[in-house]
């Protein structure tokens, strides 16, 4: 919902906010959350220093075009 929306993104702004002060630099988090199903409670479960995005090298520009397109049908299913 918008307001689990709103208070994730509270929590993941002051989890950031504290380690980032901690390391004394801006310390970006992958956060990984959960809701209960029943009583629909949301949990912070983990959160540790992002490392992919972070340690990419910062005015690299990839481009890429796609030439040919095959249009295949390769899988099909209903969304459950």
């Amino acid at each position: 919902s918008d307001e689990d929306a709103k208070t994730l993104a509270l929590w993941c702004n002051k989890i950031e906010e504290h380690y980032s002060k901690h390391h004394g630099h801006p310390t970006p988090m992958d956060i990984e959350w959960a809701k209960d199903g029943i009583t629909g409670e949301l949990f912070i479960v983990q959160a540790r220093p992002e490392t992919v995005r972070s340690a990419q090298k910062a005015n690299i520009l990839l481009q890429t075009q796609v030439i040919e397109h095959d249009p295949t049908i390769v899988v099909q299913g209903n969304a459950i």
